[in-house]
C-alpha cells in the first residue's frame, strides 16, 4: 500500500492485490475523538467512519435545529390538537 495522497476533497490509497491495482477513496476523520485518521468511504457523502463517531455531530445538529424551529413546531402541534378536539366536541 502506498501512503494516502490527496486529490480534491478526497484522499486515495493504492493497493496491489494479486497483481491488480486498486485505488480506493479514503476520507479524513471528521470526529477529532476518533482513533483512526483515515477510513474507507462507502459513499461520497460519508463523513464518519461509523455511526458511533457520528453521534456527537448528530446531537449538535438536532440541538441547533430545535433551537431554531422547535417553538414554531410546538405551537403548530398544539393548535392542531385543539382543532381536532373541537371537531370531536370535547
Amino acid at each position: 500500500m502506498r501512503a494516502p495522497w490527496k486529490r480534491g476533497n478526497w484522499y486515495w490509497a493504492d493497493f496491489t492485490v494479486n497483481g491488480s491495482r486498486y485505488r480506493i477513496p479514503l476520507r479524513f476523520r471528521a470526529n477529532p475523538d476518533c482513533k483512526a485518521p483515515y477510513f474507507f468511504a462507502r459513499r461520497r457523502s460519508q463523513k464518519y467512519c461509523r455511526d458511533l463517531c457520528a453521534l456527537p455531530s448528530q446531537k449538535e445538529f438536532k440541538r441547533r435545529w430545535c433551537a431554531e424551529h422547535g417553538e414554531a413546531r410546538r405551537k403548530a402541534r398544539k393548535a392542531s390538537e385543539k382543532k381536532s378536539q373541537r371537531k370531536r366536541g370535547k
